[in-house]
This record gives structure tokens, sequence and C-alpha cells, in this order.
């Protein structure tokens, strides 16, 4: 009797083996197909459209705990957005300039004045002062980007240019808004531009400094870095 049970069960398994692999042909079109129509839905989101999900996630940066690893992390699924892009290109851009100033600055500091002095101090910290202004100010600009919905803002751009945006309207009022965060992005990267650009003037300065001496140049440099770096500066803007 058992003998007989081993054999119905191979012969069972051999069916369905059987019935799969004849069912294979015409599984494999049916999952092309779906997987084709799920193509096309994704295609008509636009080229520029994030990954599902991505723009959902909203990781809040806190500025004075952000570290440019932690900016960084946030931006880089923005990198090929259609409208925030650029944005998330130069918070990138700007975190790798700042890293390079520091390295170059402290390399020509570390070879012309000893730590601890007042020499050192004069320059060491406004440059700190500066770098982390980059990353705040970075940090600003990264919880922007979350919070901006760039198909919204296209779809409501398209309607503006076609002429089909009703006045007083609240897509009138929604695409104000949403023009008002990308000019306050626009803002924040030329803080930090600028700030980029005086540590460039910096570095060239004690560059020289180094083989030419000390001049008044040097300290105007300082003043415009300290001035940039105020808070009322930034929030007069």
């Amino acid at each position: 009797m058992d003998v007989f049970d081993h054999l119905f069960s191979a012969i069972a398994i051999i069916l369905a083996l059987v019935v799969s692999l004849v069912a294979l042909p015409v599984a494999l079109p049916i999952v092309g197909v779906v997987l084709l129509v799920r193509w096309l839905i994704r295609r008509s989101r636009g080229d520029n459209a994030l990954p599902a999900g991505s723009a959902k996630t909203y990781a809040y940066l806190d500025e004075e705990k952000a570290t440019p690893e932690s900016v960084a992390k946030v931006v880089l699924p923005f990198e090929e957005d259609g409208v925030l892009g650029p944005y998330a290109r130069g918070v990138l851009g700007a975190l790798n300039k700042a890293e390079l100033r520091r390295k170059g600055i402290y390399a020509v500091l570390e070879e012309e004045f000893e730590r601890s002095t007042l020499t050192w101090d004069k320059f060491s910290v406004p440059v700190d002062q500066a770098l982390d202004r980059i990353v705040h100010k970075a940090a600003q600009l990264a919880n922007l980007i979350q919070a901006f919905d760039s198909k919204e803002y296209q779809r409501l751009s398209r309607l503006e240019q076609a002429g089909a945006l009703k006045s007083g309207s609240t897509d009138v009022e929604q695409l104000r808004v949403m023009n008002s965060s990308l000019n306050e992005m626009d803002k924040l990267q030329e803080d930090n531009d600028q700030l980029l650009l005086e540590l460039d003037k910096l570095q060239a300065e004690l560059t020289r400094l180094a083989t030419s001496g000390y001049d008044s140049k040097t300290d105007a440099i300082i003043d415009e870095i300290r001035k940039l770096t105020d808070d009322t500066h930034f929030y007069a803007r």
C-alpha cells in the first residue's frame, strides 16, 4: 500500500510540472503586458518625476545640528528633479566647495601660525563661523526643497502660461506662495555663494601673505566674512 501511495505522489508531482511548463508560455506575455503598463504609467508622470515615495518622505533638518552628510543625504534624491534639481546640485556643490576651502585655508594656517595664538584665532574663528553658516543655510535649503511640490508647480505654471488661471483663485495664490519659496531658495544660495567667494579671497590672501607679508587687505576680507556670518545680516533679508 505504501508503494502505491509513493507512486501516486510521484505522478501528481510530474503532472504539476507539466501543467507549469505548459502554462509558462501563456504567463510570460501576461507578465510582459503588466510590466509595459507599469512603465507607461511611470512615463506619463514625466521624465523628471522623483522615484515613487521619495517625495513623500520628509527628514526635517535642525540647522544647528545638521552636518554636511545629513544635508547631502536629504537633497541627493532631488538632483534630477525638473524644478528642484538646480537647487539640490547647488547645495551639494556648496558643501563640497566649503570642505575644499576648509582644507586649503587650514593647510596655510598650520604652515604659517601656531595654534592657540591670537593670530591663529584671528583667522580660524571667522573661517569656522563661515563654514558653519554655509551648512546651516544648506540645511534650510534642504528643508525648503523637501516641502516643495514640483509637479504641482509645473502644472500651475503651464496653466499660467496658457492664460488659464482665474484671477483671485486659490491656484493663483498657490503659485504665488510657491514662487515665494523659490525666491527664498535663491537668496539662500546667494548667501552661500557670497560666503564661498570671501573664503576664496581669504585663502588667496593667506597664500600671498606667506610669501610677501601682511597688509590691511586681509583684515578687510575677515571683516566681510564676519559681516556675512552675522545673524542680523541674514534675518534682515
